[in-house]
């Protein structure tokens, strides 16, 4: 099973911020959609994450970059699942 979902959020600072939830037979994971090339928010389009600035592909499961510009992969953060909630660990 594989299921993908992108989410906005404004963080206590204001500042709004996408995250990508992939949710896979070992467990969920969580990326920032920033790309990291341009920094401007990737869009899951044909099961991947993709950059509208310059074309950057990422793998949605591990983050990494499929085609360039970018050359680092999505950040990446831990994820607990408890009591019908998913909390991303950012520190």
């Amino acid at each position: 099973m594989r299921q993908t979902k992108v989410f906005f959020l404004v963080d206590s600072f204001g500042i709004p911020t996408s995250y990508s939830l992939l949710r896979t037979s070992n467990g969920i994971f969580a990326f920032d959609t920033r790309c990291t090339h341009a920094g401007a928010p990737t869009s899951l389009s044909g099961g991947q994450l993709k950059c509208p600035a310059h074309g950057s592909i990422f793998n949605p499961e591990t983050g990494e970059v499929v085609r360039g510009p970018a050359v680092e992969p999505l950040k990446s953060y831990r994820t607990i699942e408890a009591n019908g909630e998913i909390r991303i660990i950012i520190s």
